[in-house]
């Protein structure tokens, strides 16, 4: 599996994303909260590529996890077999109003 500089599998990639999630003005003054589902490729060079959300929350909030993952840093590439490989993932992106 592909790793963020510093490992810590998927849970930290969960973790950069949200550090990275700007809560729309428009959709927290809407009080919208939920999940976003988004899909992506990390290539064999450890880029994200292909950013896609498959499940919708809001518009303004879609974009915001667009624009969060293109910020990821690069990755160490997933391998298979000794060669490196493109692995897609699928992960839900939380929108939470804390007090």
């Amino acid at each position: 599996m592909p790793q963020l500089p510093g490992g810590g599998g998927e849970k930290a990639i969960l973790q950069a994303i949200q550090q990275r999630l700007v809560y729309p003005p428009r959709a927290l003054q809407a009080q919208v909260e939920g999940r976003v589902y988004v899909n992506f490729i990390v290539t064999a060079t450890g880029r994200v590529d292909k950013i896609e959300v498959v499940k919708s929350l809001v518009a303004d909030c879609d974009s915001a996890v667009v624009q969060a993952v293109k910020r990821l840093p690069r990755f160490t590439p997933g391998r298979e077999e000794g060669k490196a490989v493109w692995v897609q993932y699928t992960l839900p992106v939380t929108f939470r109003i804390e007090d």
